[in-house]
């Protein structure tokens, strides 16, 4: 604030200046969003979206082969020693699908219709 001619106090000098600072800012922001996706692309690390798979090679490769044998979940689980959820992400991964491709209620169905052993 200024005292002018007459004792009053004024913001007339604080007000401009404000409002360059904010220009500014926005001129910097504009900046900035513009150079963010250069900047992610070269710089932040490309990762794979969810948990690592947890099984060998050789698991991954025993499980595909049981199932293009005819094999259900029941049998490969057997086979493998690996969880119903473990070989059902193992076969939709290489798939080349995301996420899970059996729901939880159908896995329940296929597990109580499944003889067990």
């Amino acid at each position: 604030m200024k005292l002018n001619e007459k004792g009053d106090w004024s913001w007339d000098g604080f007000i401009e200046q404000f409002a360059d600072v904010v220009d500014r800012y926005h001129k910097l922001l504009r900046q900035w969003n513009r150079a963010v996706g250069d900047f992610n692309e070269v710089y932040a690390r490309k990762r794979p979206m969810g948990r690592p798979l947890q099984a060998s090679d050789a698991q991954c490769g025993q499980v595909l082969k049981l199932r293009e044998t005819g094999c259900s979940y029941a049998e490969i689980m057997d086979e493998t020693n690996l969880s119903m959820r473990r070989c059902e992400r193992l076969l939709s991964s290489v798939m080349g699908r995301t996420g899970r491709t059996v729901n939880m209620l159908n896995c329940r169905r296929l597990q109580s219709t499944e003889p067990s052993r």
